[in-house]
């Protein structure tokens, strides 16, 4: 979408300078051509014409049922879940079933945001949906950044579909076994579910291989728990 822009030079120098310095994303033409557009725009010494081109699309809108839909970026949830036993800690993830997208892939509990809920209860309805376990029965829980995302992903470029992440970081310490249910749990979506030592992101075992995993979960992982080791060490 492009604007014009009109303004005093030393304001728009200043717009092409952070421009130049890569503090701008937007694209621009200069044009001191102070008789353009007269019949306009009345101009008085020192005053520039900036045309500014942004690089989003417009959202698009729909009327279905008679009602009017805005068609625009999707928000997605993902729930690391962490829990600590014995020394070691452990991540919950998931094996995503031939009816889903990336299908046989592992990733950690993810969804998209619904009507009438926030975030947080998506991402609480998404892991209990998808791996059976309750967040909010989970005495164990020590830790889930006040219901906070811990990380929020705008960027449209690391998204082929441009969703809009919520990260969502919740720690559990648990003083005897892991909760086991949970591992036997299945539904249409899901193959398997397990408890991944994260250990086991990088040391080169199996599930060292990034191609199993979707949407590049395993960063997203080792990006929460390193978020986790920051904040609480």
């Amino acid at each position: 979408m492009e604007y014009t822009f009109f303004g005093p030079y030393k304001r728009v120098r200043k717009l092409l300078s952070d421009k130049e310095n890569g503090n701008d994303s937007t694209t621009f033409s200069f044009d001191s051509n102070r008789r353009r557009n007269k019949k306009n725009y009345k101009f008085v010494k020192s005053t520039y014409i900036m045309i500014i081109k942004f690089n989003n699309r417009e959202n698009k809108l729909i009327n279905y049922e008679g009602k009017d839909i805005w068609l625009s970026r999707s928000v997605a949830v993902v729930g690391i879940h962490l829990a600590k036993s014995n020394g070691e800690t452990y991540v919950l993830i998931e094996k995503r079933s031939n009816k889903m997208d990336c299908p046989e892939k592992w990733s950690a509990v993810c969804g998209y945001l619904d009507w009438d809920e926030s975030g947080y209860e998506a991402v609480v309805r998404e892991t209990y949906e998808e791996t059976g376990l309750y967040v909010p029965f989970q005495t164990e829980m020590v830790f889930n950044n006040k219901s906070n995302p811990i990380r929020v992903n705008t960027d449209p470029h690391k998204d082929a579909r441009q969703n809009i992440t919520l990260v969502y970081l919740f720690v559990y310490e648990y003083t005897d076994k892991l909760p086991k249910e949970v591992t036997m749990f299945r539904s249409s979506e899901v193959d398997d579910v397990m408890w991944l030592n994260v250990n086991n992101l990088d040391n080169g075992s199996y599930f060292d291989d990034t191609s199993v995993w979707a949407f590049h979960h395993d960063s997203v992982i080792a990006d929460a728990v390193g978020f986790y080791n920051e904040t609480f060490h």
